[in-house]
Protein backbone atom coordinates (compact mmCIF):
# COMPACT_ATOMS: atom_id res chain seq x y z
CA UNK A 1 0.00 0.00 0.00
CA UNK A 2 1.13 3.45 -0.93
CA UNK A 3 0.13 6.57 1.14
CA UNK A 4 0.44 9.81 -0.55
CA UNK A 5 -1.07 13.11 0.66
CA UNK A 6 -3.72 11.34 2.26
CA UNK A 7 -4.52 8.87 -0.41
CA UNK A 8 -4.03 5.43 -0.20
CA UNK A 9 -3.51 2.98 -3.03
CA UNK A 10 -3.26 -0.56 -2.45
CA UNK A 11 -0.69 -2.43 -5.55
CA UNK A 12 -0.54 -6.39 -6.76
CA UNK A 13 2.39 -7.46 -4.93
CA UNK A 14 3.96 -9.27 -8.10
CA UNK A 15 4.04 -5.56 -9.42
CA UNK A 16 4.85 -3.54 -6.45
CA UNK A 17 7.83 -1.34 -7.39
CA UNK A 18 6.65 -0.36 -10.64
CA UNK A 19 3.16 0.55 -10.13
CA UNK A 20 4.18 3.04 -6.78
CA UNK A 21 6.59 4.69 -9.07
CA UNK A 22 4.20 5.17 -11.85
CA UNK A 23 1.07 6.36 -9.03
CA UNK A 24 3.71 8.47 -7.28
CA UNK A 25 4.94 9.74 -10.75
CA UNK A 26 1.26 10.54 -11.51
CA UNK A 27 -0.04 12.21 -8.09
CA UNK A 28 3.28 14.48 -8.04
CA UNK A 29 1.47 15.43 -11.79
CA UNK A 30 -2.06 15.92 -10.06
CA UNK A 31 -0.48 18.28 -7.05
CA UNK A 32 1.12 20.35 -9.52
CA UNK A 33 -1.25 20.69 -11.62
CA UNK A 34 -3.39 21.35 -8.75
CA UNK A 35 -1.51 24.03 -7.70
CA UNK A 36 -1.14 25.50 -11.02
CA UNK A 37 -4.80 25.72 -10.76
CA UNK A 38 -5.34 27.33 -7.77
CA UNK A 39 -2.16 29.55 -7.52
CA UNK A 40 -1.31 29.48 -3.91
CA UNK A 41 1.62 29.74 -1.72
CA UNK A 42 1.75 29.96 1.94
CA UNK A 43 1.86 33.01 3.28
CA UNK A 44 4.16 32.34 6.20
CA UNK A 45 5.42 30.58 8.88
CA UNK A 46 5.22 30.56 12.85
CA UNK A 47 7.40 29.64 15.45
CA UNK A 48 6.45 29.07 18.74
CA UNK A 49 8.44 28.64 21.82
CA UNK A 50 7.58 27.49 25.34
CA UNK A 51 10.34 27.68 27.47
CA UNK A 52 11.15 25.64 31.04
CA UNK A 53 13.10 26.11 33.80
CA UNK A 54 14.71 29.50 32.93
CA UNK A 55 16.74 31.86 35.14
CA UNK A 56 14.44 34.04 37.34
CA UNK A 57 16.64 36.79 37.21
CA UNK A 58 16.76 37.31 33.56
CA UNK A 59 13.15 36.17 33.07
CA UNK A 60 12.71 39.07 35.26
CA UNK A 61 14.95 41.63 33.30
CA UNK A 62 13.24 44.50 31.36
CA UNK A 63 15.92 45.65 30.19
CA UNK A 64 16.79 41.87 28.57
CA UNK A 65 13.35 41.39 26.94
CA UNK A 66 13.93 44.68 25.24
CA UNK A 67 17.51 43.56 24.37
CA UNK A 68 15.75 40.25 23.01
CA UNK A 69 13.15 41.79 20.92
CA UNK A 70 15.63 44.79 19.67
CA UNK A 71 18.10 41.92 18.52
CA UNK A 72 16.46 39.37 17.35
CA UNK A 73 15.00 40.69 14.48
CA UNK A 74 18.45 42.25 12.56
CA UNK A 75 19.62 37.90 13.57
CA UNK A 76 17.19 37.07 11.63
CA UNK A 77 17.57 39.30 8.37
CA UNK A 78 14.32 40.80 9.50
CA UNK A 79 13.52 44.89 9.38
CA UNK A 80 11.71 46.46 12.38
CA UNK A 81 9.08 49.11 11.89
CA UNK A 82 9.18 50.38 15.42
CA UNK A 83 10.70 50.02 18.69
CA UNK A 84 10.42 47.21 20.93
CA UNK A 85 6.98 47.87 23.60
CA UNK A 86 7.54 45.75 26.75
CA UNK A 87 5.13 46.38 29.76
CA UNK A 88 4.98 44.94 33.33
CA UNK A 89 1.69 42.50 33.52
CA UNK A 90 1.00 42.30 36.93
CA UNK A 91 -0.58 38.46 38.94
CA UNK A 92 -3.98 38.23 37.54
CA UNK A 93 -5.28 35.64 40.75
CA UNK A 94 -5.39 33.00 38.19
CA UNK A 95 -3.20 31.29 36.05
CA UNK A 96 -0.57 34.00 35.46
CA UNK A 97 1.98 35.41 37.86
CA UNK A 98 3.18 38.21 36.34
CA UNK A 99 5.86 39.52 34.35
CA UNK A 100 7.32 40.83 31.47
CA UNK A 101 5.24 41.03 28.15
CA UNK A 102 6.95 42.89 25.38
CA UNK A 103 6.22 42.95 21.17
CA UNK A 104 8.28 44.07 18.13
CA UNK A 105 6.27 44.52 14.62
CA UNK A 106 8.77 43.85 11.79
CA UNK A 107 8.16 44.50 8.41
CA UNK A 108 7.47 40.56 7.87
CA UNK A 109 4.91 40.43 10.59
CA UNK A 110 6.08 40.25 14.64
CA UNK A 111 8.05 38.62 17.33
CA UNK A 112 6.34 38.72 20.93
CA UNK A 113 7.38 37.35 24.16
CA UNK A 114 5.90 36.91 27.69
CA UNK A 115 7.81 35.80 30.55
CA UNK A 116 6.39 34.19 34.18
CA UNK A 117 9.58 34.89 36.30
CA UNK A 118 7.94 32.69 39.04
CA UNK A 119 7.29 30.01 37.03
CA UNK A 120 10.52 30.42 35.42
CA UNK A 121 9.02 29.93 32.12
CA UNK A 122 8.49 31.64 28.92
CA UNK A 123 6.06 31.88 25.95
CA UNK A 124 7.19 33.35 22.58
CA UNK A 125 5.98 33.98 19.45
CA UNK A 126 8.11 34.53 15.63
CA UNK A 127 5.98 34.96 13.05
CA UNK A 128 6.93 35.83 9.44
CA UNK A 129 5.71 36.05 6.39
CA UNK A 130 9.23 35.12 5.28
CA UNK A 131 10.53 31.85 4.13
CA UNK A 132 12.56 29.24 5.25
CA UNK A 133 12.54 30.68 8.95
CA UNK A 134 15.95 28.92 11.30
CA UNK A 135 14.10 27.70 13.96
CA UNK A 136 17.20 26.60 15.34
CA UNK A 137 19.31 30.05 15.53
CA UNK A 138 15.74 31.35 17.21
CA UNK A 139 15.59 28.36 19.59
CA UNK A 140 19.25 28.36 20.89
CA UNK A 141 18.72 32.31 20.83
CA UNK A 142 16.19 32.62 23.58
CA UNK A 143 17.40 29.56 25.17
CA UNK A 144 20.77 31.21 26.05
CA UNK A 145 19.49 34.72 26.59
CA UNK A 146 17.11 33.19 29.44
CA UNK A 147 19.14 30.13 30.28
CA UNK A 148 16.22 27.79 29.51
CA UNK A 149 16.45 23.65 30.07
CA UNK A 150 13.76 22.72 28.14
CA UNK A 151 11.63 24.10 25.10
CA UNK A 152 8.31 23.11 23.66
CA UNK A 153 8.61 24.44 20.06
CA UNK A 154 5.46 24.21 17.25
CA UNK A 155 6.03 24.88 13.90
CA UNK A 156 3.34 25.70 11.68
CA UNK A 157 2.79 26.94 8.00
CA UNK A 158 0.42 29.80 7.81
CA UNK A 159 -2.48 30.68 4.75
CA UNK A 160 -1.30 28.11 3.00
CA UNK A 161 -4.11 28.63 0.60
CA UNK A 162 -2.57 32.41 0.18
CA UNK A 163 -3.12 33.47 -3.34
CA UNK A 164 -0.37 33.80 -5.56
CA UNK A 165 -1.75 37.08 -6.88
CA UNK A 166 -4.02 39.49 -6.03
CA UNK A 167 -7.56 38.76 -6.41
CA UNK A 168 -9.16 42.05 -6.98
Amino acid sequence: MLIYGGMSVIFPKEKTPVLKKLVVFLLEIFVYNCWMETKTINFGEHLTIDGYNGNFDRLNDKDLVLKVLNDLPEILGMKKLSKPEVYFAPDNDKNDPGGWSGFVVIAESHISLHTFPKRLFISADVYTCKSNLDSKTIIDYFTEAFKLSDAETNFIKRGTRYPLKNLI
